[in-house]
């Protein structure tokens, strides 16, 4: 089955036609706290994984990728929807850049590892939501980014990253369960924050353990 050619539903959210995207991400970006919360998320977290991973290439993608994680996040959190004019051109570049690396330093294993990452990431999630269990085909481009960059340290970085993101939504569904008492379905979450914040965790571990 092709994609849908939404922009990129994290859930079965309302429709775009229900939605003014622009207005949405627009009032997004001019909240107060946006850009300093933003500034500090980043900071902190670029910080800890530069001083985890040292002066491993991968550093030069990740370190933009933090703050867009932060806004993925946070669009989707808001919104329900991971906007796909900013996951798939951002995918794009990664692989670009890896293809490069390769090329400057002849370690083909590498590429092999963060491609079959991006796959096995991807088709997992596609299975999913195929299934119907909740996701957005959002969902579905944000999880090949974050095996992408995850399998590309090493596959325990992808094993913590992917997996550790479902722990998370799982434990969160049981924590709402348990404050209201009301079943939670799987398409009143937003994914995006949880995929993020397994990479990041996912990437800290592999780094780590090296």
């Amino acid at each position: 089955m092709a994609p849908p050619t939404d922009a990129g539903q994290s859930g079965a959210g309302p429709s775009n036609a229900e939605l003014d995207l622009s207005a949405s991400y627009g009032t997004i970006a001019a909240a107060r706290w946006f850009l300093p919360v933003g500034i500090v998320v980043s900071a902190a977290a670029a910080g800890l994984l530069g001083a985890a991973l040292g002066a491993d290439p991968l550093l030069v993608v990740l370190v933009p990728l933090v703050p867009l994680g932060y806004a993925l996040a946070v669009i989707d959190g808001r919104t329900r929807l991971l906007p796909r004019r900013l996951v798939v051109p951002t995918t794009l570049v990664v692989l670009a850049a890896f293809v490069g690396e390769w090329v400057a330093t002849g370690d083909l294993e590498v590429l092999v590892r963060a491609l079959a990452g991006l796959a096995i990431a991807r088709t997992g999630f596609w299975v999913l939501w195929f299934l119907g269990a909740g996701l957005g085909f959002g969902d579905v481009r944000l999880a090949a980014l974050v095996g992408l960059v995850t399998a590309r340290l090493d596959w325990q970085a992808f094993v913590v990253g992917i997996y550790g993101a479902l722990v998370l939504v799982l434990l969160y569904v049981l924590a709402r369960w348990s404050a209201t008492s009301r079943p939670l379905r799987g398409d009143g979450v937003s994914l995006g924050p949880f995929l993020v914040l397994g990479a990041w965790v996912g990437l800290l571990v592999g780094a780590l353990s090296n």
